[in-house]
């Protein structure tokens, strides 16, 4: 969770907002992702724990002390990183909200998310074949003159159906899907 939102948090991105986030120094714009990061780092620290506590494991005899001792250590550090990881991810999941401009503008982009709807839609007007490889081509053409894909495939099928290229139009049930999954977690 930590290393995924540190990731959706940061500028160049910014799938995700947190509130309270850290806020930076010198860039206005920019939200540190501090819980996130804390994850991250009792991540790493439990990382050193359990092997301690794995090495722990081979006991000499059947009452092995020094390897009791180990472990009586180490557990409590463990039960409290485990408690200080839980409370900032309860914290991290109660502050986070999706910032779907964001996501919107990722898919749109050249329009390439819609590759495959375009081979289905070319295949109604072609042999399944010819339509995998006329949309390859489209979408190179596409990259290399950094036009969309729509305006590219309409360029050169002016009777493509409609809604082809509208991201909404290729959800299906997802969104209902997500908001019935969110709608039962909250209930929990």
């Amino acid at each position: 969770m930590g290393l995924s939102l540190v990731g959706l948090t940061s500028s160049d991105v910014g799938a995700i907002r947190l509130d309270a986030a850290g806020s930076s120094s010198t860039m206005p714009q920019k939200q540190n992702p501090v819980g996130p990061s804390v994850l991250v780092a009792l991540n790493h620290q439990m990382a050193g724990l359990r092997a301690t506590l794995q090495s722990a494991a081979a006991h000499q005899y059947q009452r092995d002390g020094a390897a009791w001792f180990t472990e009586w250590m180490v557990l409590p550090q463990i039960a409290l990183c485990t408690a200080a990881a839980l409370e900032t991810a309860i914290a991290l999941a109660n502050a986070m909200a999706p910032d779907t401009e964001a996501m919107a503008a990722d898919f749109d982009g050249l329009g390439l998310l819609h590759a495959e709807a375009l081979s289905f839609a070319l295949a109604a007007l072609m042999p399944r074949p010819d339509a995998q490889a006329r949309t390859k081509a489209l979408v190179a053409e596409a990259v290399q003159s950094n036009t969309s894909l729509a305006e590219t495939a309409r360029n050169a099928y002016p009777d493509l159906p409609p809604g082809l290229f509208q991201t909404a139009q290729h959800l299906g049930q997802a969104p209902a899907q997500a908001r019935a999954f969110a709608n039962r977690v909250d209930v929990l």
